[in-house]
């Protein structure tokens, strides 16, 4: 039983891994991949991939309707991908203010992702589960 909750809680970044590891093997083993496609089509490859990133965490959070935990995981996957789209856009398009963007960005994800883990700790402490219906403890 335990297994599968591991496996259940953590399929999306196991399923995340898999995907990057995939494409670095087809993008690293394949000589004919690199001749074939010019510079700007490799950047589209990145750029295809963080965006199903970006949209694999939005998705997580929409369909996410129990527990918290999970749900700033997802938070936490479309930071990534916001980041990661907006690196790309520093660097492809040469705009230095994507980098500065991109540093925002992840400040306001550390800032979330304290104050979400502090609502899970206290949470956790008063009903030793942390489900979204558990937020009525929380109340005066």
């Amino acid at each position: 039983m335990l297994d599968l909750v591991f496996v259940d809680y953590f399929a999306p970044v196991f399923i995340l891994k898999i995907f990057g590891l995939f494409t670095y093997h087809f993008i690293s083993t394949s000589e004919s991949f690199m001749q074939s496609y010019s510079l700007s089509n490799f950047y589209v490859l990145f750029y295809v991939y963080f965006l199903f990133v970006y949209v694999f965490g939005l998705l997580g959070v929409l369909f996410n309707i129990k527990n918290m935990l999970i749900s700033l995981l997802f938070i936490e996957i479309t930071y990534f991908g916001i980041v990661c789209l907006f690196l790309f856009f520093a660097v492809f398009l040469k705009l230095e203010i994507s980098f500065l963007y991109a540093l925002l960005i992840l400040l306001v994800a550390a800032a979330e992702s304290v104050v979400g883990l502090g609502f899970v700790v206290v949470i956790f402490q008063f009903q030793r589960i942390v489900m979204f219906s558990s937020f009525s403890t929380l109340a005066v």
